[in-house]
């Protein structure tokens, strides 16, 4: 027996962190006390529950990765494998959160706000970028950008091609295949931050994005697209699903 006043050392005994499977169940039964519901009042019911469930989550943030919160008020819990989950806040600005849970998705990237202003341009703005697109030798960053993207579709499509022919895909190319090639500047998460997912995680999706990192910087080269005779097909004008949500107003949880 110790003796009266005997000190004990425990170790720190960390907390597993939740898989997808484990934090699909607790969704599930979230789910299913919302889809039993049968009486007034089913909306707010709903989020009742959904805030019940983010409140239990918060209760164990050490289980996870990354928790934040962005200025549209939505929340991401993310994995230790990267995969994340968003519950989205689908209220306008000022009025009370109507959260709704979204799909896993696969992998989450973080863009500082400058960053995404610029390939949010490079995005919309078709005939003031066409000297971009079409790879105008403007100045040597063009060329070299011009050179990058169509090196990049070679890789992807498995053969060479002529810059002539390459201008005429790049510059019908819309949205964020804009970006294939072009490197996007990540960041650690941190308030002001540009939250990135690409790809549903479940296994039954059939496209995925293929991407890089380049010294920090994320490079997208296409996709791979599951044909229905079980080949995967690379396909160097898209990318997978994705989404870009509002800046990061509040880091919750960073492991």
């Amino acid at each position: 027996m110790a003796e009266p006043g005997t000190k004990f050392a425990f170790e720190n005994i960390e907390a597993e962190p939740f898989s997808r499977e484990e934090l699909k169940k607790i969704i599930k039964n979230t789910e299913n006390k919302i889809g039993d519901y049968e009486g007034a009042g089913r909306e707010e019911f709903q989020q009742q529950k959904i805030a019940e469930l983010i409140e239990s989550l918060l209760g164990e943030k050490e289980k996870f990765s990354r928790i934040f919160k962005t200025e549209k008020g939505s929340i991401y819990f993310v994995l230790d494998s990267g995969e994340s989950l968003r519950i989205k806040n689908e209220a306008e600005r000022e009025k009370p959160a109507s959260y709704a849970i979204q799909p896993f998705t696969r992998k989450i990237f973080f863009v500082p706000k400058n960053e995404f202003e610029r390939i949010s341009k490079i995005m919309a703005d078709h005939w003031e970028m066409y000297g971009r697109l079409v790879g105008a030798p403007d100045t040597a960053a063009d060329r070299d950008s011009f050179a990058r993207r169509k090196k990049f579709y070679e890789e992807t499509a498995g053969k060479p091609i002529g810059d002539d022919e390459f201008r005429s895909i790049d510059i019908n190319r819309n949205g964020i295949a804009r970006l294939i090639g072009e490197p996007i500047a990540t960041a650690d998460l941190q308030e002001g931050v540009v939250p990135i997912e690409f790809d549903f995680a479940e296994e039954s999706q059939n496209r995925r994005t293929i991407y890089g990192l380049e010294k920090r910087n994320l490079i997208l080269s296409g996709r791979e697209v599951l044909m229905a005779d079980g080949e995967m097909v690379k396909d160097p004008d898209a990318v997978g699903v994705y989404h870009y949500g509002h800046p990061v107003s509040e880091v919750i949880f960073n492991k």
